[in-house]
């Protein structure tokens, strides 16, 4: 679960400087057409691309672009829950850098929620993936102030579940663990919707 609660237009959460996401940007069209912008770096990945799929850090991108579009249009509400994120990898290796830039437009609006779709291209112009969220308007009272320090960014490059500190156990059941770390977490402090749809594809993609 994620939740949106506060604009990013002009400043990065921690979250987005660690995946090397810039801030959403509001935009429109050839048409006139309301959309949002949103990049997202792969410089020190791209080159890794020819050999490993890394469309995991594709839900990151995807959940906080896709969140804002809905969230933008809440009106009076609190914040945004992330009720479901479908990811589709069109391009899965050879993603060209440095950067990947996606587009997001809403496709519906309710008084209780909304559904938002987006593509994204690497710097080549090829199609590498589209997403799909559904989210849901909630009433929380905004967190309290934390003035601890943020933990260590990790060094660029790094396979992506590593990126988050997290781990895989293999096993009869098999499973992810991502220990409690507010860079991955959002302003309310859940974990990044986006961050577990990352760990849960690294762990289908791993070699």
């Amino acid at each position: 679960m994620s939740i949106a609660h506060e604009p990013v237009v002009t400043d990065r959460t921690a979250t987005q400087r660690l995946f090397g996401l810039g801030a959403p940007a509001r935009d429109v069209d050839d048409r006139g057409e309301p959309l949002n912008r949103m990049s997202m770096e792969i410089g020190a990945l791209a080159p890794n691309t020819a050999r490993t799929a890394y469309g995991g850090v594709l839900a990151v991108l995807l959940d906080d672009l896709l969140g804002f579009t809905v969230w933008d249009r809440r009106g009076i509400r609190d914040g945004l829950v992330t009720a479901e994120l479908s990811v589709d990898v069109v391009t899965p290796r050879r993603w060209q850098g440095p950067t990947l830039r996606a587009e997001s437009r809403l496709l519906a609006l309710t008084a209780d929620g909304g559904t938002s779709t987006a593509r994204v291209h690497d710097s080549a112009g090829t199609l590498i993936a589209t997403g799909t969220l559904w989210g849901n308007f909630v009433d929380l009272p905004a967190p309290g102030a934390d003035g601890s320090a943020l933990p260590d960014f990790p060094e660029p490059g790094v396979a992506p579940l590593d990126w988050i500190g997290g781990r895989i156990e293999d096993g009869p059941g098999v499973r992810v663990v991502v220990p409690a770390n507010p860079l991955v977490a959002n302003k309310l402090g859940f974990m990044h919707g986006g961050v577990q749809g990352c760990a849960m594809i690294s762990r289908r993609t791993r070699p």
